[in-house]
């Protein structure tokens, strides 16, 4: 150990801006370190940290109505489940393309307003839900 320390010594006099660099990296990479560790955490159990502070909440509400029930992460499934969900995502079926018509675009790329004629009165209408009240104001 005592070595070691008097190596650090001579080159701390020998070249300080190299050894304080070194110093700061190494602080770095620790932290690194934590970071890494605490993602693959929040990986094995499928939830980012917005999720665990929401789930903590609902669990609060929960045990103040006096439910103690677990909240349920439905998209957990399992640590090695959870894992290939990362590495390999499951595909999810494209959506057909949309064709705009020429005609729809105007020169700046955008698509054009169309009047609806029919409804030119939008704003004054009244939707009821009730279908004899809206006879009587048609």
């Amino acid at each position: 150990m005592n070595n070691w320390i008097l190596v650090f010594l001579i080159l701390l006099r020998a070249a300080p801006l190299v050894v304080s660099i070194f110093i700061l990296l190494f602080v770095i990479a620790i932290a690194l370190i934590f970071f890494l560790a605490q993602q693959m955490y929040f990986v094995s159990i499928n939830k980012t940290q917005v999720e665990l502070e929401k789930y903590d909440y609902l669990t609060e509400l929960r045990r103040e109505k006096g439910d103690y029930t677990p909240v349920v992460n439905i998209y957990d499934k399992g640590i090695i489940g959870n894992w290939k969900e990362l590495l390999f995502p499951t595909r999810k079926a494209e959506h057909e393309r949309v064709y705009i018509p020429p005609e729809d675009v105007n020169e700046d790329g955008f698509l054009k307003k169309k009047q609806n004629k029919k409804n030119e009165n939008d704003n004054k209408r009244i939707s009821v839900k009730n279908p004899k009240l809206a006879k009587k104001h048609k």
